[in-house]
């Protein structure tokens, strides 16, 4: 009695049929062609948003737009414009005074390198230079001793006047 009662339940409702592979081959075709449609008026939209530089109105009762309104855009717009260029011509000073910084500082420490590389050679010649050297190097200690202690007192220190 209890299978009788099920089956008549499952006669009277309504059930879910997946159709048969042929039939949903019918309906490939059609599908496709509808998705298409609906890719090529995306498509469509967009650029006709895009051409019109914002987005499609979805209400034509709102797509009017007063005449104050559509000044205050265009003033929006040139001010943006303003901005715009602005910024960029701020960007680009800055950018060439820190070159112009750069290329100074280069310059300058060029400068200092070579007067320091001048010294260096104009002290290593009188260090080498000292009068009277003798010896196969060209330089004697004792007189480069006597050239120090000279240079010390004409500098004003008491420098070498004990010898052990």
């Amino acid at each position: 009695a209890a299978a009788a009662a099920a089956a008549a339940s499952a006669a009277s409702a309504p059930r879910f049929v997946l159709p048969a592979p042929e039939s949903l081959r019918a309906l490939l075709p059609r599908a496709l062609a509808a998705a298409r449609r609906f890719v090529l008026l995306a498509l469509a939209a967009f650029a006709l948003a895009g051409a019109l530089g914002g987005a499609v109105a979805v209400f034509p009762a709102r797509a009017e737009v007063s005449a104050a309104q559509k000044e205050k855009e265009a003033k929006a717009k040139r001010f943006d414009r303003i901005a715009r260029v602005g910024t960029y011509s701020m960007i680009a000073v800055g950018v060439v005074l820190a070159y112009r910084k750069n290329r100074q500082e280069d310059e300058e420490e060029a400068v200092r390198v070579r007067e320091e590389s001048e010294r260096l050679e104009k002290m290593k010649k009188e260090f080498m230079d000292v009068e009277g050297a003798g010896g196969e190097d060209g330089v004697d200690e004792e007189d480069m001793m006597e050239a120090l202690r000279k240079r010390m007192k004409e500098a004003g220190g008491e420098g070498g006047e004990g010898e052990a």
